[in-house]
């Protein structure tokens, strides 16, 4: 068996940053992106032969695997090698799904601030954002038989609730 191995980076936040009042209001003024930390960090290289806690798909034509783990997405040959990652970024993004015809992968992704429901094209290239929900999050995305649309578990949850799900099409 051949031994998978998958390079990422690891974002840890390690110290606030203290600033100034103008620098705070004009921090304030600007759009708060997930993928552009405002606090020092640093790149940690971790390499690894498993996983466990991951999503993983088989494409139409058996020819490739995309899997989740630790935040990215990957994808890998079907009869073994090396692994490809599709996302690598701070932003979370799991549960990747083959459309029908292979050319798209649909997945869950927190990059715009809030889980939502993103697809990209096979390669990892083409992202695009099928869902703008910030209050009810979106996760376990899969598409109907013809790949024109793609359903998804939206979450409900109250005060003394474990929460709850309508399934939504898009």
């Amino acid at each position: 068996m051949k031994k998978l191995l998958l390079l990422f980076v690891l974002v840890t936040i390690t110290c606030p940053i203290l600033a100034s009042p103008e620098e705070a209001s004009k921090k304030d003024n600007e759009k708060w992106d997930v993928n552009t930390p405002v606090l020092p960090y640093d790149e940690v290289r971790i390499d690894t032969d498993e996983g466990t806690w991951m999503s993983l798909d088989v494409s139409g034509d058996g020819k490739e695997i995309v899997f989740d783990l630790l935040g990215d997405i990957y994808s890998i040959p079907f009869a073994g090698g090396r692994a490809k990652a599709l996302t690598d970024e701070v932003a979370w993004n799991f549960q990747p799904q083959y459309s029908p015809d292979g050319k798209l992968i649909a997945f869950t992704s927190d990059r715009d601030g809030a889980e939502n429901i993103w697809v990209m094209d096979r390669g990892g290239d083409n992202l695009r954002q099928i869902t703008k929900e910030d209050y009810r999050l979106l996760n376990s995305s899969v598409w109907t038989p013809d790949g024109q649309y793609i359903a998804a578990r939206k979450h409900f949850t109250s005060g003394r609730s474990l929460g709850a799900g309508e399934i939504w099409l898009y």
